[in-house]
């Protein structure tokens, strides 16, 4: 006498496992750009991006040239990790003074200006936002296991 059993449906389909870190690396990116690279992008001078973030010109930083601002990108680094950044993505490095104005360079400890923490405000807008990591991503994987 033998038992066996078979397994049917979607979990058991070859190649899923890269299917789900495909969608996962993805979603990330687009979480990268939309949430987090055009929330830094908001703070600084020129008009508002999106509607979440309609804050006035006194709440915005930068230059009016808009070099730092045309600089902030993302990319993904490897399987489930991107980076924001402040110009490696565009550029090959970041801008010079891009640590000075976050607040997180050498010169920052010594002086007044403590920087402004845009990227650290939109890596905790990412973080903290109920709902995005599903919007981007956990909705995405639901809709392949289906």
């Amino acid at each position: 006498m033998t038992v066996g059993f078979s397994a049917k449906g979607p979990l058991f389909e070859p190649g899923l496992v890269q299917e789900v870190q495909d969608v996962i690396n993805t979603g990330l990116m687009e979480l990268a750009i939309i949430e987090g690279a055009n929330k830094v992008r908001d703070q600084l001078w020129g008009p508002p991006r999106h509607e979440y973030n309609q804050s006035s010109a006194s709440q915005r930083h930068g230059k009016m040239d808009g070099t730092l601002k045309r600089s902030v990108g993302a990319t993904d680094i490897k399987d489930n990790v991107v980076r924001v950044d402040a110009g490696e993505t565009l550029l090959g490095k970041d801008l010079v003074y891009a640590a000075w104005i976050e607040g997180v360079g050498s010169r920052n400890k010594r002086s007044r200006f403590k920087g402004y923490k845009m990227f650290e405000k939109a890596a905790r807008h990412m973080r903290d936002t109920p709902g995005l990591w599903d919007k981007y991503i956990g909705l995405q994987i639901a809709r392949i296991l289906k």
